[in-house]
């Protein structure tokens, strides 16, 4: 079973309270129940009845159905998953409370991701009272994550370990990739790789501030080449060993540079 929770206003003027939405399916007796709860667009607290709720403010929901085949469904800011067993004990309640929410986010620290494919970085711990969004992504290892405004720059990475649990704000939308049709160090390079920024710069129309976000549903419909699981690990371990050799040349010229000071600075510390 699925349920899908509208905001308030939906259906105004003939209700102003928020309304959910049932969808059942003939796959056999329900073990969980998914949850998702649709939020309004930045800025407004409702819909009314002269701005009423479009199309392409359900795309992030179209992206995480997932299809006839339901793949890659995975819980979020806005979705959750309850057992049956839960929901028999509260009496088949299911006005329930998202625990996705900021709220339970406050204090967890914030990250921002790189553009041209140049990873995650910190941004420091974030308050519940320092953001005005209702609902926080949280990053969990091993997924991607896009940024939509700036998608054709190439801000898209795979989350590392060391940022598991870390959140975005919901201008950062989360896909975890089927593991046994990509291998994760694969994923990790196509982030880098310059042809999958052309491409999102195509699927980003317009220039400069006035350049159009690219939607988590735009995202899902690039296509990038995927050969077979042994090429994959293969290529997957050069780009691993490429990103080696970055990361010791980066520590070779911090070295040099701080040698190079000290040497200036037994020089010429002791003139006046």
């Amino acid at each position: 079973m699925r349920d899908r929770r509208l905001p308030n206003g939906v259906f105004a003027p003939y209700t102003l309270i928020p309304a959910n939405l049932l969808f059942f399916e003939k796959s056999g007796p329900t073990k969980v129940t998914w949850f998702y709860e649709l939020p309004p667009p930045e800025g407004r607290r409702n819909y009314t009845k002269t701005k009423p709720l479009r199309d392409e403010e359900m795309s992030d929901l179209e992206a995480w159905w997932g299809g006839q085949e339901r793949l890659n469904r995975v819980e979020g800011p806005h979705a959750w998953r309850v057992p049956i067993g839960s929901i028999i004990e509260s009496g088949f309640n299911l006005d329930l409370r998202n625990p996705n929410g900021s709220g339970d986010l406050a204090h967890r620290p914030l990250a921002g991701v790189y553009g041209f494919g140049r990873g995650l970085f910190a941004r420091g711990p974030l308050s519940g009272k320092e953001t005005s969004y209702k609902r926080l992504h949280r990053l969990h290892a091993g997924q991607v994550v896009l940024s939509r405004l700036k998608a054709f720059e190439g801000a898209i990475a795979v989350v590392p370990p060391e940022f598991d649990g870390w959140v975005l704000s919901p201008e950062f939308p989360t896909f975890s990739a089927r593991a046994n049709a990509v291998h994760p160090g694969y994923l990790a390079m196509l982030c880098e790789w310059s042809g999958l920024r052309e491409i999102m710069q195509k699927a980003s129309r317009g220039i400069g501030a006035r350049r159009e976000r690219v939607s988590a549903a735009a995202f899902l419909d690039i296509s990038v080449p995927i050969p077979d699981m042994g090429l994959q690990q293969q290529l997957a371990t050069i780009h691993a060993k490429n990103c080696h050799i970055r990361r010791m040349d980066g520590h070779r010229r911090q070295f040099l540079d701080s040698l190079k000071q000290s040497a200036l600075n037994q020089a010429f510390g002791g003139l006046a």
